[in-house]
């Protein structure tokens, strides 16, 4: 029997060199579908130093592991771990959706506009500043 574990894939987090911030909030929507998924993300972030072996660098190993803790709810940990990571291609996606998550509109809406400045048609982008700015009376 395959179990929402199972299906997971935990390559974005540990072997993937470039991932998309979709890929991050669909693993994100993955782990908390079941319990099983949840635990199984906890246990690869138990020992992501080996689980990242793979990956290309000391701060994209740092940033996954920043996005695997936003990944199972631990956001002032997960904000941490990324701020200290600067991972420019991946990290400030997830950041400002973290910052949001926890009130800073701000310092997310910051963090959206870098996403925009190295692509400047990401949708996911837009929609957080906008979001921000409605969250904190901003609009």
């Amino acid at each position: 029997m395959t179990t929402s574990a199972d299906t997971l894939d935990l390559t974005v987090l540990t072997e993937k060199e470039s991932v998309s911030p979709e890929e991050f909030v669909q693993l994100r929507k993955d782990a908390h579908c079941s319990i099983e998924a949840h635990t199984h993300v906890k246990e690869v972030l138990g020992d992501f130093e080996k689980a990242s072996e793979g990956l290309s660098s000391d701060r994209k190993r740092k940033a996954r592991n920043g996005i695997g803790l936003w990944v199972i709810g631990k956001i002032e940990e997960s904000i941490e771990m990324l701020e200290e990571a600067k991972e420019k291609n991946e990290s400030p996606y997830i950041l400002g959706v973290a910052y949001m998550e926890t009130g800073r509109f701000a310092k997310a809406i910051e963090q959206f506009e870098a996403v925009l400045e190295e692509d400047s048609r990401s949708a996911l982008a837009k929609i957080g500043i906008l979001e921000a700015k409605i969250k904190s009376d901003c609009l």
